[in-house]
């Protein structure tokens, strides 16, 4: 960190999200605002000058034209997190990275990748990682009227609530890496704005031209599914596992394979109901 520091930083900002304090620096300012889109839903400018996580943007060529060309250097504190002469690149990696680690730090929430909905005041987790599936079949649910919470984490409280983490749903076409938001107001849908208890979590992947085959889950099944997703399972485990045990207890769960997005929703509502 002793090197890193002498690299000459210009500017920088702090945030706090979730009850973590996130900071980042940058040697050239000119970024400074295409930086900030970078940062988690919900977090909120912080004065903090003493931070919990801090991540160092070392500023290469900004003109394409440039020769020779420099490369933009991203460290999370002492991890090089990338290496890029694209700036959108850098963008992308401190919104995923920042997010993990707000989601692995935080001591009043458990974050869960999963993609959540509720329906005439229920809530369902449709738990799993990156590429699942979770944004195509939370964005077939609200185009049928089901409130939109997040398509990437559920957010939960110590009593085992979900709360609204609307970050902009995101639409993800074949051979992409990166899924491209699409608005709410689009596809005729809401955001919530209410913490619920989970009613149900299934645990479901596309396989074409699958019908839906799911079988129910025990409380212990079920926790060991959400352990699986949750962020900080590893690291605050006297956190996570009270609060995923409530879910646990308190929800139906289910686990199976499924077809399209669009065939499955109303078995998913006739689930809520």
């Amino acid at each position: 960190m002793v090197k890193i520091d002498r690299l000459g930083w210009a500017a920088g900002f702090s945030i706090d999200a979730y009850g973590v304090t996130i900071g980042v620096r940058a040697t050239d300012g000119r970024v400074l605002e295409r930086l900030r889109q970078a940062v988690p839903f919900g977090a909120r400018p912080s004065r903090r000058r003493r931070v919990d996580y801090l991540y160092s943007v070392v500023v290469g060529s900004l003109d394409a034209g440039a020769r020779p060309r420099r490369f933009h250097l991203v460290y999370s504190d002492l991890r090089k997190l990338v290496r890029t002469l694209d700036l959108e690149q850098v963008v992308e990696a401190l919104e995923q990275d920042m997010t993990l680690e707000m989601g692995a730090r935080t001591r009043r929430w458990v974050f869960v990748h999963a993609g959540v909905v509720a329906w005439r005041g229920r809530a369902l987790l449709l738990p799993g990682r990156s590429f699942a599936g979770k944004s195509t079949l939370v964005e077939a649910l609200v185009r049928a009227g089901a409130v939109y919470y997040s398509d990437e984490y559920a957010v939960l409280d110590l009593e085992g609530r979900v709360h609204p983490y609307p970050r902009p749903l995101s639409r993800r076409a074949a051979g992409e890496f990166k899924g491209r938001p699409v608005a709410l107001a689009a596809l005729g849908g809401e955001a919530g704005d209410r913490p619920l208890e989970v009613t149900a979590v299934v645990f479901t992947h596309f396989r074409e031209g699958a019908r839906p085959r799911w079988r129910a889950l025990s409380p212990g099944q079920g926790l060991l599914g959400l352990v699986e997703n949750a962020v900080a399972a590893r690291t605050r485990t006297e956190l996570v596992m009270p609060v995923l045990m409530k879910v646990a207890q308190g929800a139906a769960l289910f686990k199976g394979v499924r077809g399209e997005a669009a065939e499955v929703v109303p078995r998913l509502l006739r689930l809520l109901e």
